[in-house]
C-alpha cells in the first residue's frame, strides 16, 4: 500500500486595502503586496488588475469577504482615514469609502475584529488609524525583510501565517505567600495635606513627563468658601485603586456667573497634580465651538504632546484636533481634562461628544447649564456664599489684623448686599485692601452707586445692580489711563490676551499718554498691574485674562458714545496686528490667540450696525486664515460679511470685492458648490479686467 501525500497547506491569503495618492505611496504599497507573494502570502491588489475589464465596487466586496481573504491589511494615512470615514467630498475616495463601509459591517456583526489589520508604513503617525480600527494591534513598517526584527515585516508575518514569537510555560501549580505588614497608601492626604499643598510655592512648568498647561492657582489664604467642594472634586477624581486606569464620571461644576466654577476646578487638579493624582493635566476654554477644536489643537505643541516633533505641523485644524484625541486616548487614567465655559447647547453637545470619544478619561466641565445628561456625568453646584464664608471672603483681604466688631458687623452688611456673590465679594475686598478703607466706608461708596444705577439698562447686562455697583466702586477707583485701558479691551473675549500686544503697542501707549495727567506718564504695565491690583483681570507672564462679568460691566457703564468710540479704537487696533494669513508657525500662533477675541470684536462691531473697511478687512484675513485651516464652516460667513462690507463701503466694482469673491467662489467650490462658485468666478474677473486691464497679472490669477 502506497504511502498518503500529506495534503498541501493553503497560503493566507491578504488583501491590500489603500487609498490612492502620489506615485511614490501607491508604488510602496505595490512593493508591500509583491513582497507578501515573495514570502508566501496570497496577497491581492488592485494594481494587480488595472488593465482588466472588473465592476470594481463588485471587485472589492468579494475581497473583503472571509471566504475570500483570511487578513486584510489596510494601509493607513491621514488620507485614508477621512476617505473611510467619509470626511471628503462626494466625488472623492468613493473606492475607499465603499471599502469602509463593507470593513464597517464585518466588525458589526462580528462584533470584533479578526481580520482587518492596521498598517503604517515609513513613519506614518498613529492618528492615520481609522476610528473603527483605533485600538487593535498595528504594525510599523519601515523595511520588508524578514531578516530584520527592527523592520516591523517579521512581526505582521507571524500574524499572517499564525506562527508565534514566544511559546507559553508550563502552566505551574500556585504559590503561597504570607501576608504583608498593612501599611498607609501614599496617596491618603490629610485636609490639611490638601490645603497646605499650594502654600508657599510657584507653579511648576511643563515636562516632557508630566506636560500640564494650567494656569495659576488662587493664593490659598484667599481661597475661601469652597473647601468642601474642592474636596469632593479632587476625591471624584482620583483614580481608583491610587494609580493604574481611571474610570470616573466627568464632573460638571455648575453654577451662575461669578460664582467661582473655573476658580475651583483650576485649583482642585492642581491638588491632584501636585499629589501625583494625574501625570497630566489639560485646560481648555469652550467659550465657542472654534475655541474648543482651537485650544484641543493647541495641546500639540512643544510643550505638551509635542506631537510633531519629527515633522511639519499640519495646516489643517481638524486633522491637529483628531491627532491630539487619538494621543489622548492613548493615554487614558493619566490625564484631567477641564473643558472650561461650555455654556452654549453648542459647546454641551461637543463635550458629550469628546466625552464619548475619550471614554474611560477624566474630566470636569465648568457650566451654566443644567441640563447635562445623567447617569453621564455627576453634577457639582456651587451656589452663592453662606454668611460665614462670604465674612470670611472680605476678611481674607483686610488689611487690619484684628476687625473691631463694629466692623464686623460692616463686613456682613457688605456681603449681603452684594448677594453674597463670590466675584462682587473679591472686587470689594481688593477695593478696602487697594485704598485702605473700612467696610463702612465702602458701604457708603457702594450706596451711592447703586442709587445711580437703580434705572440704568443695558443691552446683555442679566445680573443684579449690586454686583454692578460692585464693579462701578472699582472701576471709578482706578487711574485715568488704566480707566481708558479697561474700556479699550472691554471688546474682548474673557480668554487670555497677549500682553506683549499691549505693552509694546504705540497706539496704546498713545491712549494712556492721552489719558495721563500731568508730566508722569503711565505705560501698558503699570495700568495692567492697577487692574490686577483691583481683582479687574488676572495676569501673569505671559497675557491677562478678563472675567465675562468684568468686560460685560465695563461695556455697560460706558456712556453710548464712549462706547463706540472705543469699539472703533478695539476694532481698527487689532486690525493692524493681523499677521498674514500665509502659513508661517509665529503667524499662526498669534491668530490662534487672537481668534476668539476677534469674534467677540466682529459680534460687537456688527450689533452696533458698523459697515466701515477695517471691518471688511478684519473679516477678509479672518475668513481667509479659517478657510486656509479648513474650517469652511466658521470661514464662509466671515467671507461673506467681508464682501457685503466692501460693496456697501467701496463699491460694487472695487478690486476688494473681486478679491472676496474670488476667495468665496474658492471655498464653495472646495465644498462643491460649484453652482454658487462660478458666477462669482466669472463676475470677479470682470471687476478686474475693468480695473487693471484684460492684460494685467491679477486678471490672469
Amino acid at each position: 500500500m502506497s504511502a498518503r501525500k500529506p495534503e498541501k497547506v493553503r497560503p493566507p491569503r491578504v488583501f491590500i486595502s489603500y487609498s490612492h495618492g502620489a506615485r511614490e505611496h501607491n508604488d510602496r504599497v505595490l512593493e508591500l503586496a509583491q513582497q507578501l507573494r515573495r514570502d508566501g502570502i496570497d496577497a491581492e491588489l488592485d494594481q494587480f488588475h488595472q488593465h482588466e475589464l472588473l465592476h470594481w465596487p463588485r471587485w472589492c466586496e468579494e475581497q473583503l469577504r472571509p471566504g475570500r481573504s483570511d487578513f486584510v491589511l489596510c494601509i493607513c494615512t491621514l488620507e485614508y482615514k477621512r476617505r473611510i470615514e467619509g470626511r471628503v467630498k462626494a466625488d472623492v475616495g468613493k473606492g475607499v469609502f465603499w471599502e469602509g463601509t463593507v470593513i464597517y459591517n464585518y466588525l458589526y456583526d462580528d462584533k470584533t475584529n479578526r481580520r482587518c489589520v492596521p498598517i503604517l508604513l515609513d513613519g506614518a503617525i498613529e492618528s492615520a488609524i481609522p476610528s473603527v480600527l483605533d485600538g487593535y494591534t498595528r504594525f510599523h513598517l519601515n523595511a520588508f525583510d524578514l531578516s530584520n526584527p527592527e523592520s516591523g515585516y517579521p512581526g505582521l508575518y507571524r500574524l499572517l501565517t499564525g506562527q508565534g514569537a514566544v511559546q507559553k510555560a508550563e502552566l505551574g501549580s500556585i504559590i503561597k505567600l504570607p501576608p504583608l505588614a498593612e501599611r498607609v497608601r501614599q496617596t491618603d492626604f490629610t485636609e490639611e495635606d490638601i490645603f497646605s499643598i499650594l502654600k508657599d510655592r510657584v507653579p511648576m512648568p511643563s515636562t516632557p513627563d508630566r506636560p500640564h498647561n494650567l494656569p495659576p492657582w488662587m493664593d490659598p489664604a484667599h481661597f475661601i468658601g469652597r473647601e468642601k467642594e474642592l474636596i469632593t472634586l479632587r476625591d471624584g477624581l482620583k483614580a481608583p485603586g491610587g494609580g493604574a486606569l481611571a474610570v470616573v464620571q466627568p464632573h460638571v461644576v455648575r453654577g451662575g456667573g461669578g460664582i467661582g466654577k473655573t476658580r475651583l476646578a483650576i485649583q482642585a487638579v492642581w491638588v491632584l497634580y501636585l499629589q501625583g493624582g494625574c501625570d497630566m493635566a489639560f485646560h481648555v476654554s469652550a467659550s465657542s465651538l472654534n475655541e474648543l477644536d482651537m485650544q484641543l489643537a493647541a495641546l500639540d505643541e512643544p510643550s505638551l504632546f509635542n506631537l510633531y516633533e519629527q515633522g511639519e505641523t499640519p495646516t489643517d485644524l481638524e486633522t491637529r484636533r483628531d491627532n491630539v484625541v487619538h494621543a489622548l486616548r492613548r493615554r487614558v487614567g493619566r490625564w484631567v481634562l477641564v473643558i472650561d465655559g461650555a455654556d452654549s447647547a453648542e459647546t454641551r453637545d461637543a463635550t458629550n461628544k469628546l466625552i464619548s470619544e475619550l471614554a474611560g478619561g477624566r474630566f470636569v466641565i465648568t457650566s451654566r447649564r443644567d441640563d447635562w445628561p445623567m447617569g453621564i456625568v455627576r453634577r457639582l453646584l456651587l451656589d452663592l456664599f453662606t454668611p460665614e464664608e462670604a465674612r470670611a471672603c472680605l476678611l481674607s483681604r483686610y488689611w487690619k489684623e484684628k476687625p473691631s466688631p463694629r466692623e464686623l458687623a460692616d463686613f456682613d452688611r457688605v456681603a449681603e448686599e452684594l448677594g453674597r456673590l463670590p466675584l462682587a465679594l473679591a472686587l470689594a475686598a481688593s477695593y478696602m485692601e487697594s485704598r485702605r478703607i473700612a467696610p463702612g466706608r465702602y458701604l457708603t461708596e457702594w450706596k451711592e452707586k447703586h442709587e445711580k444705577l437703580l434705572g440704568f439698562s443695558a443691552p446683555g447686562v442679566d445680573y443684579p445692580r449690586s454686583m454692578l455697583a460692585a464693579f462701578k466702586v472699582s472701576f471709578d477707583q482706578l487711574a485715568p489711563p488704566a480707566l481708558a485701558l479697561l474700556s479699550l479691551l472691554a471688546w474682548l473675549a474673557p480668554e487670555p490676551f497677549p500682553r506683549a500686544m499691549m505693552e509694546d503697542s504705540h497706539e496704546v501707549q498713545a491712549v494712556l499718554s492721552a489719558a495721563s495727567e500731568g508730566p508722569d506718564q503711565t505705560d501698558a504695565g503699570e495700568a495692567l498691574a492697577e487692574l490686577q491690583t483691583l481683582s479687574l483681570g488676572e495676569l501673569d507672564g505671559e497675557s491677562l485674562r478678563l472675567h465675562k462679568l468684568v468686560l460685560e460691566c465695563s461695556q455697560a457703564v460706558l456712556p453710548e458714545k464712549e462706547r463706540r468710540k472705543s469699539l472703533e479704537f478695539a476694532l481698527s487696533w487689532l486690525c493692524s496686528k493681523l499677521p498674514t494669513s500665509e502659513y508661517d508657525k509665529t503667524g499662526w500662533d498669534t491668530w490662534t490667540r487672537l481668534s476668539p477675541h476677534l469674534d467677540a470684536i466682529v459680534e460687537a462691531a456688527v450689533e452696533f450696525g458698523f459697515q466701515d473697511e477695517s471691518l471688511g478687512r478684519l473679516c477678509s484675513n479672518y475668513g481667509l486664515w479659517l478657510y486656509r485651516q479648513a474650517r469652511h464652516i466658521s470661514a464662509e460667513p466671515m467671507m461673506r460679511r467681508a464682501l457685503k462690507i466692501y460693496q456697501q463701503s467701496l463699491g460694487p466694482d472695487h478690486p476688494n470685492v473681486a478679491r472676496s469673491l474670488n476667495n468665496l467662489a474658492q471655498l464653495l467650490s472646495d465644498t462643491n458648490r460649484l453652482s454658487e462658485a462660478e458666477p462669482m468666478m466669472w463676475r470677479a474677473l470682470k471687476i478686474d479686467e475693468l480695473s487693471f486691464g484684460p492684460d494685467h497679472p491679477e486678471v490672469a490669477t
